[in-house]
């Protein structure tokens, strides 16, 4: 952590080393405080860390808000900090993410990674509801992610990430 936040600081200027600290940032979260998976059960540090990576991932889309690389990036950031958090502010966090996603699929409609980014971002909506207590609201963001996800299936039946996705 206290390398990535030297990094950080030394990045500011340089997009390239910014991203890469920034997913560095959201993997070390996975490892300290993920709930989907083994990590060491400090969900305080996953936050913190989740949140440093969202902030770079912010300042690089406002830098550069045509490249659409960087605005996927910065839903993906969204999803994931949907995981470190519970309440409104999850909600909240998934429905930025479904933002952005939404004006990617507008930009590129035919693209699959932008549909598969959309249909996590609904996912984390679903996830993010059901934990809030609102079950009509996550049912219909769930089936609105599986829908997206079993149209990608369809068109690659043997992708194995699709497949997981249903």
């Amino acid at each position: 952590s206290e390398m990535l936040d030297t990094l950080a600081a030394d990045a500011p200027d340089d997009p390239v080393l910014a991203e890469e600290v920034a997913a560095a940032y959201h993997k070390l979260a996975e490892v300290l405080g993920s709930p989907a998976q083994a990590n060491l059960g400090d969900q305080e540090a996953a936050l913190s860390a989740h949140r440093k990576g969202l902030a770079i991932r912010e300042r690089l889309a406002a830098d550069a808000p045509g490249d659409l690389s960087r605005q996927g990036r910065l839903a993906e950031s969204h999803i994931a900090m949907v995981g470190a958090l519970q309440g409104p502010e999850a909600v909240e966090q998934a429905r930025r993410a479904l933002v952005i996603t939404e004006r990617l699929l507008a930009l590129e409609p035919g693209s699959a990674a932008y549909q598969r980014l959309w249909a996590r971002a609904l996912y984390a909506e679903g996830s993010a509801l059901v934990a809030s207590g609102d079950l009509p609201a996550a049912k219909a963001s769930f089936e609105k992610a599986t829908t997206a996800f079993e149209a990608l299936l369809a068109a690659a039946p043997k992708d194995a990430s699709r497949l997981r996705g249903v």
